[in-house]
């Protein structure tokens, strides 16, 4: 079981929802999460069972800068 924890820091913080994808995808179960700032608002919805691509959807539509560096 991986525990992570998730930095701040506008885009940075929400590239960790591309890393949670990946360890979705490869069913890397994870036993704890902490976060700060961006990673946290990331770790809180990934632990309240969002899927991380439905968090991305949000932070693409967005008018934040981070919304610019995702794809």
């Amino acid at each position: 079981m991986l525990g992570l924890a998730l930095s701040g820091g506008g885009a940075r913080g929400i590239a960790h929802l591309g890393v949670l994808a990946a360890l979705d995808e490869l069913q890397v179960p994870i036993g704890a999460l902490a976060g700060v700032s961006s990673g946290g608002i990331a770790a809180v919805f990934y632990a309240a069972g969002f899927p991380p691509g439905t968090f991305c959807g949000c932070c693409r539509t967005s008018t934040s800068p981070a919304s610019r560096v995702l794809p």
